[in-house]
């Protein structure tokens, strides 16, 4: 059985973050995959094993990742880079995209001149890190 652990906290921007933290498990099926870019395993325990559920979310995934890598590009204040960055974290973190994620926490924490100066570098580091996933993805949906 897995077992939860919830940590809660505000970051910068005053923003409550929940994490989980899940045991470790296995899904035979899924073995041949390289879990740097997608942890299956994660998505696996996050769907209880429902293969059609693990589909469709990946699938949601790769649609509204391209929605928010755009909000990003064209947002024209810090909250809605804020957002779409946080959004997208969120997204990633459900699935095991730990690459995603980090890149989206990455470009959260810029705001103002920050952002200005190193948002587009940010940005184009999340667009490859969503290419990995995505690739991942793909070949999990045998597409």
């Amino acid at each position: 059985m897995s077992s939860f652990a919830y940590l809660k906290y505000e970051n910068e921007y005053g923003v409550p973050e929940i994490e989980s933290a899940l045991d470790a498990g296995s899904a035979d099926e899924i073995k041949e995959f390289d879990h740097s870019a997608v942890d299956f395993d994660q998505l696996q325990r996050f769907t209880l094993g429902n293969r059609s559920l693990e589909k469709e979310v990946l699938t949601l995934f790769r649609t509204q990742s391209v929605l928010y890598i755009e909000r990003l590009r064209s947002a024209c204040d810090d909250l809605a880079w804020l957002e779409a960055a946080h959004t997208l974290k969120g997204s990633a973190a459900g699935i095991g995209a730990h690459g995603v994620r980090q890149a989206a926490m990455e470009c959260e924490r810029l705001g103002g001149e920050e952002r200005a100066s190193n948002g587009e570098a940010a940005l184009r580091h999340l667009q490859d890190r969503l290419d990995e996933a995505d690739m991942l993805i793909a070949a999990f949906l045998n597409e």
